[in-house]
């Protein structure tokens, strides 16, 4: 099924002009397309759909909160240049260790990754999926604190130096190979980000603690904007 006006209009019911959030869970969908209606929407369920690839986000320039879970997600090359999101849920999908690449340059608080069987079946998933992407806050619903990213960069140093080795899964030349991130996506929630938060700061226990609390507000605002 495909994205149309009529079912933007009858899941939203207003105009499409003025919508924050949108709903479109269950309805078959394999394509996104005609999101340019909604060019104020912040918030996006696309779960439990039938989509393959992550792509025509680009004219959701607001988008902070976006939900697809229980797709067939296994492609992420098409993503847009984002510089920052709120909320990413890829749970249950089909991505591998390759595919996040993608994700490595984006400023992403809460990650969703669980239920993809490549990554999570893997003794050290959670080790792996900090090392891969420096730039997430939160992975499956737990913080990734200053001490747990300083154990991460211990474990595969040490892991280097052993007999039986774990490797990293992105090489040196994946990342290098990842496409630089100029912003081209930089709503209104990203600039709230970006006016609390230095990218180039050192993360300490006191970031964690500021984190948290603008996590706290962001959900909040999310909630929010669900309920109206």
């Amino acid at each position: 099924m495909k994205i149309t006006p009529k079912i933007l209009l009858q899941r939203a019911q207003k105009p499409l002009l003025n919508v924050l959030h949108l709903d479109l869970t269950h309805l078959g969908i394999g394509a996104v397309e005609g999101l340019s209606y909604c060019p104020k929407l912040q918030s996006l369920d696309l779960s439990y759909n039938c989509l393959e690839e992550f792509e025509n986000f680009e004219s959701c320039v607001n988008l902070w909160k976006l939900n697809l879970s229980n797709n067939k997600i296994k492609c992420l090359s098409s993503l847009p240049q984002m510089f920052a999101i709120g909320t990413l849920d890829l749970s249950n999908n089909l991505l591998t260790w390759n595919e996040l690449s993608h994700l490595r340059s984006i400023h992403i608080l809460d990650l969703k990754l669980h239920g993809n069987s490549v990554l999570s079946s893997d003794t050290y998933y959670r080790l792996h999926v900090i090392d891969c992407l420096p730039n997430v806050w939160m992975l499956d619903g737990r913080l990734v604190t200053t001490a747990e990213r300083l154990q991460v960069h211990h474990f595969f140093h040490d892991s280097a130096l052993s007999r039986h080795p774990v490797r990293r899964k992105l090489t040196e030349k994946t990342i290098l190979s990842t496409k630089s991130n100029d912003g081209s996506i930089y709503g209104c929630r990203t600039y709230e980000f970006t006016a609390s938060f230095s990218v180039s700061e050192h993360q300490t226990s006191e970031t964690d603690k500021r984190r948290l609390a603008f996590l706290a507000q962001q959900f909040t605002k999310d909630l929010c904007i669900v309920n109206r």
